[in-house]
């Protein structure tokens, strides 16, 4: 296998980017895992359950869990991730995830305060919840959220060999309780180039292709070894502060792209301008979308003060490889061709990209909201005002308040109504432009099989085994 750079932590809850996803999806579990097909199935634990009122859930643990040194797993190894999670220090990304319960918000802005888990025997914890939270059990499957101590395991796999610059090796970790008891070893090379890595795949150098260029798509796509994943996730051209206070401008751009060309250049399944969402979160077949329209972006353009704006700048992550620079050149060029406007691009480096994204705002950027969560929720908490990927400065009152009544939905027709509404907002007054439902594209060599790839891009090794005749 191969990721694009080296990871900079093996602590899972410093995960900010995708490159060492795959890798730390498989050296750490959490209570539950996400199955495309059986949904939460148990992972680190055995059983969850809910009190009558909803506001507690008492997880039991497997019996006998272990780290890969051997030593026991308890209860209280959770409760520690979790306070370390939410100590100010820290500064993790995502403790937000903890915050239904009780005193973890506290915890996480003073550093004082009591936290709503209790520990029973070594394998029992409690979760005290200030609220309901329909989706608190998918964020205890979320890999951000596994216990962690320092150097072991608890997944399939434990590091037997770190060759900084070049790769990790993986061997099984015995002490694991789930999959296939004999899986091979495996290593991780760096490439950070997607062509070097096709080149090595087509060798037989490497045998997992963890993306495929689009522009190889039509050579491959009748291939055995390739394979089109639908993925849950939420990308989109988005607005900084500069344009917080310009709808025509915003109105203009959105209605300048040909997105059925654009649908064409990368394969797309998903029409790019839609978002994208599974119709059953929206309660509606009719997917939500922006058209092309360039006269009418032409007469928005018309009332926009360009002299004060210009030139508008376009940032996006090198990280996305060779299609996020095509695309965004693409959209360069139409907003040349169909408005007369220049807009500088520019591909920088992940962690740069972050870093300007929440210091300054680009006027556009590229960004993609990866589901930790199958839920409309996890989509659209990006758009609140305490998240700090709010960049785009979202802040009308009425579109905030939907936001709170999808926290509140406790049945599927409230998620439903309120996940439509937020997601008309943000469409009707062009807060941003979708780029419709995606696909990942990899190679897989045949001489191994039982791995699975959810549609939330997490990579699941602990079934993996030679295939016969290889």
């Amino acid at each position: 296998m191969h990721q694009a750079t080296e990871p900079g932590s093996l602590e899972p809850f410093r995960l900010k980017s995708s490159s060492s996803q795959f890798l730390l999806q498989n050296l750490h579990r959490n209570l539950f895992r996400y199955d495309d097909k059986a949904r939460l199935v148990p992972d680190l634990a055995e059983s969850c359950e809910r009190s009558k009122d909803k506001k507690t859930l008492t997880c039991q643990l497997k019996p006998h869990l272990k780290w890969s040194d051997g030593t026991p797993l308890t209860n209280r190894d959770f409760l520690k991730s979790y306070e370390r999670i939410l100590d100010p220090a820290t500064k993790a990304p995502r403790a937000d995830l903890l915050f239904s319960i009780s005193g973890a918000e506290d915890l996480y802005r003073t550093g004082k305060g009591r936290l709503g888990v209790s520990l029973k025997g070594e394998h029992s914890l409690r979760f005290e919840l200030t609220r309901l939270d329909p989706d608190f059990e998918h964020n205890l499957s979320s890999l951000i959220l596994a216990p962690y101590r320092e150097g072991l395991s608890s997944g399939p796999y434990r590091i037997q060999k770190w060759e900084k610059g070049q790769r990790i090796r993986l061997t099984r970790n015995d002490s694991y309780p789930n999959g296939f008891r004999t899986r091979p070893d495996v290593e991780i090379l760096f490439i950070e180039d997607d062509g070097v890595a096709l080149k090595l795949f087509e060798k037989g150098d490497l045998h997992f292709l963890r993306r495929l260029p689009t522009l190889y798509i039509p050579k491959f796509k009748k291939s055995a070894e390739f394979h089109w994943i639908p993925l849950l996730r939420l990308d989109y051209l988005g607005f900084g502060p500069r344009l917080k206070d310009q709808g025509r401008l915003r109105e203009a751009l959105s209605l300048s792209l040909n997105y059925e060309e654009l649908q064409r250049i990368f394969h797309s399944e998903g029409r790019p301008g839609c978002t994208g969402l599974p119709p059953d979160w929206i309660g509606t077949e009719a997917p939500l979308c922006h058209g092309f329209d360039p006269a009418r972006a032409k007469e928005a353009l018309k009332s926009v003060e360009m002299k004060k704006l210009a030139p508008l700048r376009m940032i996006y992550s090198n990280a996305g490889g060779e299609d996020h620079r095509r695309a965004a050149e693409w959209e360069q060029d139409q907003w040349k061709k169909n408005l007369g406007l220049n807009v500088q691009v520019r591909g920088t480096e992940n962690k740069i990209f972050l870093s300007e994204l929440r210091r300054s705002g680009p006027d556009l950027f590229r960004r993609g909201v990866g589901a930790d969560r199958p839920t409309c929720r996890a989509f659209l908490e990006t758009f609140k005002t305490t998240h700090p990927d709010n960049v785009s400065q979202v802040t009308d009152p009425d579109f905030q308040k939907t936001l709170e009544n999808l926290d509140r939905a406790t049945t599927e027709a409230e998620e439903k109504k309120f996940c439509s509404e937020a997601l008309n907002h943000l469409m009707r007054n062009d807060e941003f432009i979708p780029l419709g439902q995606m696909h990942f594209a990899i190679l897989a060599s045949r001489k191994f099989s039982g791995w699975t790839l959810n549609s939330m891009l997490s990579l699941d090794l602990s079934e993996l085994k030679t295939s016969t005749g290889h």
